[in-house]
């Protein structure tokens, strides 16, 4: 019978650390995930303030943006939503995951250009990665596709650069794997989208059909941009938004801009990782705290009895 108390005894203060570290491990990863999106907003909100405007000559000014961060090389505004980020682009698919446009450590990293693009955006394809956040923030805001009734009433986006403005129109919204090369591999698609408006029709959530008309019909003069971030609870699975505008330069790398000899690979993965979760961690705080309250009234019980 003694063997027994103690043994009680013994897992239940066990039960009790445990639950003890669990709160507090939890505790800590709610505390640092406030700090990420409260940075991430004040990140946001400061950079509105160095947003270009359109000129009369299709252009904008980039020189504040540039004295911030010299790699910036766009600016994406996606209507309907609170995607209004600049671009950069970094010397590798990592380096902007992390940091944030001034070259801070941060986990909401930037919305940045696949290193195997051009960074005038005059490819026939390119790809522009985005962490999936709460709040609106990031590429969070790319849920927001999920809805049809949403997809199609918000239809249109912009691409700023110093030379030109992108006038984009919503293609499509997909789910893909990111080993699907027609979205992931910028290569696949260096000349033309010929082949690409087929893959879209075959595997898109929703598609508009005006756009992929036009695609369909002028695969040689029209561009298409991605911008990816991580689907929701899916690991390894990426939400795509398709967009496309008429392509009025000429392919090819501009002069004195030539790309890296060594292709970069898409990231391993652009949204929050298992670490990063608000969700998780409230909801494992929640549960700890209730176990423990419910360990300690029944210590108390046994006590009494």
């Amino acid at each position: 019978m003694r063997f027994l108390k103690v043994t009680h005894y013994l897992l239940t203060r066990v039960t009790i650390l445990v639950l003890l570290l669990l709160l507090l491990v939890s505790g800590y990863f709610l505390w640092s995930n406030s700090r990420t999106y409260s940075a991430a907003e004040d990140v946001y909100e400061s950079l509105l303030q160095l947003k270009p405007e359109e000129t009369e000559e299709g252009k904008a000014d980039f020189s504040e943006l540039r004295k911030a961060n010299p790699d910036v090389c766009g600016w994406l505004t996606v209507t309907g939503t609170k995607i209004d980020y600049p671009v950069v682009q970094g010397k590798d698919n990592l380096y902007y995951m992390n940091r944030d446009y001034y070259g801070n450590p941060s986990l909401a990293g930037s919305i940045f250009l696949d290193t195997r693009n051009n960074s005038s955006f005059s490819d026939a394809y390119s790809l522009v990665y985005g962490h999936h956040m709460d709040d609106h923030l990031m590429f969070g805001d790319l849920d927001l596709f999920k809805d049809e009734q949403f997809f199609r009433l918000n239809s249109t986006a912009t691409i700023l650069t110093e030379d030109r403005v992108l006038h984009l129109q919503v293609l499509a919204l997909l789910e893909q794997p990111d080993s699907v090369e027609e979205i992931f591999d910028p290569s696949r698609w260096e000349s033309d989208l010929s082949q690409f408006g087929a893959f879209i029709k075959d595997n898109a959530v929703y598609v508009r059909e005006s756009a992929l008309k036009e695609l369909s019909d002028k695969p040689t003069m029209v561009q298409a941009v991605s911008l990816v971030t991580c689907a929701s609870g899916h690991t390894g699975t990426r939400t795509v938004l398709v967009l496309i505008a008429p392509r009025t330069d000429s392919p090819g790398v501009p002069e004195g801009d030539v790309p890296s000899e060594t292709p970069s690979k898409p990231p391993a993965k652009t949204g929050d990782t298992l670490f990063n979760s608000p969700m998780l961690w409230g909801g494992l705080l929640g549960v700890s705290l209730m176990t423990l309250i419910a360990a300690r009234l029944i210590e108390k019980r046994r006590k009494k009895n």
